[in-house]
């Protein structure tokens, strides 16, 4: 893999403190095979971090959200990246207005 790419997964924090379960956070993807394990799962992917850390907000955050805890609306994957759960986003909601590699709008 020449260029890094992005993925959002579960929440770091959630080893301190259970209250980030429902947290995601970027994770680099640094092995190339993982880009079509995280595809073919329905995760996200993006070609900088900037975008991906958006998305993370964005997920956590959502409007009408209440509370200083991460609260997102899609589900965690068994796929691991980087010891973490993948994130899966509920089909059809925008992400933040990300798009992924393919160039489509999630």
């Amino acid at each position: 893999m020449t260029n890094t790419v992005w993925t959002l997964v579960q929440h770091s924090g959630v080893k301190s403190d259970p209250k980030f379960r429902f947290g995601v956070e970027e994770a680099a993807v640094t092995r190339a095979g993982d880009v079509d394990k995280i595809r073919k799962a329905g995760g996200l992917l993006f070609d900088n971090y900037a975008d991906a850390a958006s998305a993370a907000f964005n997920e956590n955050y959502r409007p009408g959200g209440k509370g200083l805890y991460p609260r997102v609306r899609g589900s965690f994957s068994t796929l691991r990246i980087g010891h973490r759960d993948l994130y899966i986003p509920v089909k059809g909601e925008p992400t933040g207005g990300i798009i992924d590699m393919e160039g489509e709008p999630r």
